[in-house]
């Protein structure tokens, strides 16, 4: 597990308390699974504060029409997420470390399913190739870690296969390899540990912090970027993180 150093905030006043954005507030349909590794993109998430805390008076003066213009306080929250982040990204490695109990039947299995995941998502990638909303819908799934993420992709990638039967229905090898990852899914325990929900909650909390970071990320660089143009070497410490497949994704 990375180490990483933690940094404590300084005290919120009552009124930032309340403005601060909370992972728990977002719309399940809100929450993204991060596109790169978490670890790299906190690091990166840490520089760009720095960046923004130097350039602050300049990306507040910065016009991002037709949005609205960053806020101080849009700055601040943005701080105080990537440390919230942090502290949940650690804790969801313990988690990780501590619920990785299968054993090496269920490994295998659950190895296997991930295998045929990924046959039948070539499958749907290349019936939709045109369509990018589906395409990008695809490369989510195959960023999902563990048996809680592998029994919630069947249950998604079943729904869609059904959906669009029709269009589906000359990949035989695809949904044969969906009829395999259901079955091998089957044989792998639906809670994977005694505290397997909690662990599904943690999950999506440590995304919905991310998927906040990386709102505000985008605006941040977006203005640092237009702002800097001028000075070369300012402007690329407001380049977006490089989007990379997870492990797990990429032995596939």
């Amino acid at each position: 597990m990375t180490v990483r150093a933690k940094k404590t905030p300084a005290p919120a006043s009552k009124r930032e308390r309340a403005s601060t954005p909370k992972p728990e507030s977002l719309l399940a349909e809100e929450i993204r699974r991060p596109s790169t590794d978490v670890d790299a993109y906190i690091a990166w998430a840490r520089r760009l504060v720095t960046a923004a805390r130097q350039h602050r008076a300049t990306l507040l003066a910065t016009p991002m029409t037709p949005e609205d213009d960053l806020t101080a306080s849009e700055l601040t929250d943005f701080e105080r997420t990537v440390i919230r982040l942090a502290d949940i990204q650690d804790e969801q490695e313990r988690r990780q470390e501590a619920t990785a109990n299968l054993t090496p039947t269920q490994r295998k299995n659950y190895a296997a399913a991930r295998a045929a995941q990924k046959t039948a998502i070539e499958a749907i990638r290349h019936a939709y190739r045109d369509d990018k909303a589906v395409r990008a819908w695809c490369t989510q799934l195959l960023l999902g870690v563990g048996v809680a993420d592998l029994h919630d992709d069947v249950r998604k990638l079943s729904a869609f296969w059904s959906e669009r039967a029709a269009t589906l229905a000359r990949f035989t090898a695809g949904k044969t390899a969906l009829d395999q990852m259901v079955t091998l899914a089957e044989h792998l325990p639906e809670l994977a540990s005694p505290d397997a929900e909690a662990d599904k909650r943690h999950t999506r909390l440590r995304n919905a912090a991310w998927t906040l970071v990386d709102r505000t990320a985008g605006r941040i660089c977006t203005a640092g970027r237009f702002a800097l143009r001028g000075d070369r070497d300012e402007r690329k410490r407001f380049r977006r993180v490089e989007e990379k497949r997870s492990k797990r994704a990429k032995k596939e």
